[in-house]
């Protein structure tokens, strides 16, 4: 999907919206990599001799925050494609609602 396909399929969606879901998409890009990040260093954190739970669950926090940071900032990409699929979605939905009241089922089909 191209830069100006994009744009038309936003142009679509209320600016509080596209907002929203933006930022729902960032949302599950942070927790997608604080989960892989987790996952990561949980050799590294619980090799300490020493280490608390307090400790645990300050690192646990750090991780969150980087990749909240991480998302925020563009991560890896993952944010960005599922807003773009959530939006040819929606377009899709609305055409064939569209469609649909017009009555005809073979339209909607069509123009999936």
């Amino acid at each position: 999907m191209e830069v100006t396909q994009v744009q038309e399929t936003t142009s679509r969606i209320e600016p509080k919206m596209e907002k929203r879901l933006r930022s729902a998409c960032e949302d599950f890009e942070a927790f997608l990599l604080s989960f892989v990040f987790k996952r990561a260093f949980q050799p590294v954190f619980g090799s300490s001799l020493f280490s608390t739970q307090e400790e645990l669950w300050f690192r646990e926090m750090w991780l969150e925050e980087v990749s909240r940071n991480l998302a925020r900032q563009g991560g890896v990409g993952i944010a960005k494609m599922l807003f773009q699929q959530l939006v040819k979605e929606n377009k899709i939905e609305c055409k064939a609602a569209e469609n649909l009241g017009s009555g005809s089922v073979q339209a909607v089909w069509k123009s999936i």
